[in-house]
């Protein structure tokens, strides 16, 4: 065994003495205070930065990050946890890997995904984003990512979206992920009505068939862990495999072996699967079987892995489907530049606000990227290009009712499309 996996695995050993006494953190309910530490700083506002607009408010993305432990500075590599569908972070994490990373000296982020991941993949690879961008503006180092099922292939989706990103990461490290050759299993539960991300991932989909045309960006290290007995990404391990990627199955560092039902969730706890993410954060490049102690395969499940509190939030999957619809999501057009549709490229202006003066009309609105807006009313225009914040912009009020018409172009876009519109009532004489 290398020494720093010995390393690893010493530190691992004494967890039984002093963890199995504590509880994890919650994530949320408890957004001051960091597990087995002080209160962890709060995360600084991200910056936007190239690429397609983000259609989710900035603050609310922002809002999303919960991070514990020493991120700016940290002595290993700070990572992010993006949790599967249908759980919140801390019902993912608490209980799995976020112990794990703090004994070892790792500060450790989290985000929350909104609906609890089942709406939109293009909305919840924003958060993802927004949380790379923060992090990276925290850390001196680059940042490691670690994802289960959605999770693991949001960061994917994120990087080859806003290839900026991979300057910032590291490892992108997936847990029984879905990739870009979907699941099977969730295209044949899709035949009629299901939960929308569920769409999105089910293999064949439109949104697959657009991301994959996308290479991973250089840069980062892509390793993939999954396992034979994964009943919802399915056929393995053929789902498994992504281009640019490493695939690893816990199988094939220990043949015959069998994770408890239902293995897709349960792999999170599973010491292989584990063993192999702890590999990959130590090593450059992917995770390496070979750099492996044989005596992994004599562990079932790590110290750290609290299999009734995470199985107690497994339970509440079934409860979180949300609207069941019988089309996946519209595609958003980030990558058209002639793209006209706000909702589906992003919306450049959130939280806009009108005074209506006696002789002129003020707009007061909150960009969120580089761009240009525009407002029409009655016959006069006003254009400005503008920065991330708080803008305003004046027009003459007109003498009769009219429709006051705000358009944008953000950045890398050609065509403007309409954001906002308000009826203006004549000016009173």
């Amino acid at each position: 065994m290398l020494p720093r996996l010995g390393r690893r695995a010493s530190i691992l050993s004494g967890v039984v003495l002093t963890l199995l006494a504590s509880t994890a953190t919650p994530l949320l309910g408890a957004p001051g205070s960091a597990a087995g530490g002080a209160p962890a700083a709060s995360p600084v506002p991200s910056v936007e930065g190239p690429g397609p607009a983000m259609a989710v408010p900035r603050s609310v993305r922002t809002a999303a990050l919960s991070c514990h432990g020493d991120v700016d500075d940290s002595a290993q590599p700070p990572v992010l946890l993006v949790a599967g569908t249908a759980l919140t972070a801390a019902e993912n994490w608490a209980p799995t890997y976020q112990p794990v990373l703090r004994r070892l000296d790792h500060g450790v982020c989290t985000v929350e995904l909104p609906a609890y991941a089942t709406r939109d993949v293009q909305a919840n690879s924003e958060f993802v984003a927004t949380a790379i961008r923060t992090m990276a503006a925290r850390s001196t180092r680059k940042i490691s990512i670690i994802g289960h099922s959605q999770g693991a292939f949001l960061p994917h989706v994120a990087l080859r979206t806003w290839p900026d990103l991979g300057a910032h990461v590291e490892d992108v490290i997936g847990i029984a992920g879905v990739y870009d050759r979907g699941s099977e299993q969730l295209a044949a539960r899709c035949r009629e009505r299901c939960t929308p991300v569920f769409h999105q991932l089910a293999t064949g989909s439109a949104f697959l068939s657009s991301i994959g045309q996308r290479r991973l960006p250089a840069g980062p290290s892509y390793t993939n862990v999954g396992t034979l007995g994964d009943l919802t990404v399915t056929p393995q391990p053929t789902a498994n495999q992504q281009r640019g990627a490493t695939s690893i199955m816990v199988e094939d560092v220990c043949p015959g072996r069998s994770i408890p039902a239902p293995e897709h969730a349960m792999i999170a706890g599973d010491n292989v699967a584990l063993e192999l993410t702890l590999d990959a954060l130590d090593h450059p490049g992917g995770a390496d079987l070979g750099r492996l102690d044989p005596a992994v395969c004599d562990t079932d499940q790590y110290p750290d892995f609290d299999s009734e509190e995470f199985l107690a939030g497994t339970a509440m999957i079934g409860t979180r489907a949300g609207n069941r619809t019988a089309d996946e999501p519209a595609l958003y057009c980030r990558r058209r530049a002639t793209c006209t549709h706000p909702r589906l490229r992003g919306y450049l202006t959130t939280n806009t606000r009108y005074t209506i003066g006696r002789d002129r009309v003020t707009i007061r609105t909150r960009v969120q990227l580089q761009g240009r807006i525009k407002v029409v009313l009655g016959g006069r225009i006003i254009e400005r290009t503008v920065q991330p914040g708080l803008t305003t912009l004046q027009v003459r009020r007109p003498a009769k009712r009219t429709q006051l018409l705000v358009k944008t172009r953000p950045q890398h876009y050609t065509a403007w499309a309409a954001e906002d519109t308000k009826w203006i009532r004549p000016r009173r004489t």
